[in-house]
């Protein structure tokens, strides 16, 4: 019998009830985009470092990763852009708005600019669910993480399933497929460098590159990142912004 251990992150449990909209458009207004769940440094700083130091540094709590800069900008531009649209609809008066629209013309409309600001608190705290499963035949346990996003009609539905297996080494083929749509073009996982260290990946992108390290004690919030840089690239496709 198949065993499965559900792990559920209840990270986003936004409905819009009656008195729910202006807080949920204040409380997106300052968000900010952070990576977590890789260890990544710069690979001309980790060159200039011993192994002590080196040993040292990956133990240390993983750091904000610069790579996705412009990136989390767009994220955090199309969140400001949303939530300026919202709060004008709620907070208009009606004869400034009306222009013949009837009120359910009018409740759809604001309705409408919600749509894009709930997409984007999904990308903000995914809600996620990690299945660790035991084949009934060869006894292997593989995980499957869900990933869950809001459809054209507001509901909640199941978008993103993926098998990242339980080894470590899962988890840097895992973020080769992350990393790669981002525009970094080079991988090269279980790297020894020249002064002897073996490190779990090097990415790079342009002229700069990144030695990352993979722990499983970060799994977790790695696979949020995972998961809402997945959900980042369905909005860029859904919204037709251009990489």
């Amino acid at each position: 019998m198949t065993t499965t251990i559900i792990k559920d992150f209840k990270l986003n449990k936004f409905t819009t009830k009656n008195g729910e909209y202006s807080t949920f458009i204040e409380s997106m207004k300052n968000s900010k985009m952070k990576f977590s769940g890789l260890r990544i440094l710069d690979k001309a700083v980790f060159e200039k470092m011993t192994r002590e130091e080196f040993g040292k540094w990956s133990q240390k709590q993983p750091e904000n990763f610069d790579g996705l800069k412009e990136e989390y900008a767009l994220i955090e531009e199309e969140i400001r852009k949303h939530c300026e649209i919202a709060s004008s609809l709620y907070t208009y008066k009606m004869d400034e708005k009306v222009h013949g629209m009837s009120l359910c013309d009018l409740i759809n409309q604001f309705e409408a600019s919600l749509l894009p600001l709930r997409k984007l608190s999904q990308i903000l705290q995914p809600q996620v669910t990690i299945s660790k499963t035991v084949h009934p035949r060869t006894n292997i346990t593989y995980a499957v993480v869900k990933g869950y996003w809001i459809d054209a009609a507001g509901n909640l539905k199941r978008s993103v399933n993926r098998n990242i297996g339980v080894e470590e080494w899962k988890l840097a083929e895992l973020a080769t497929k992350m990393f790669s749509p981002l525009g970094f073009t080079y991988f090269e996982p279980a790297v020894k460098m020249g002064n002897g260290v073996m490190v779990d990946m090097v990415i790079s992108k342009g002229d700069k590159s990144w030695v990352v390290e993979i722990k499983e004690i970060d799994r977790d919030a790695f696979i949020k990142t995972f998961i809402s840089l997945e959900l980042w690239r369905m909005y860029k496709k859904e919204y037709g912004i251009k990489d």
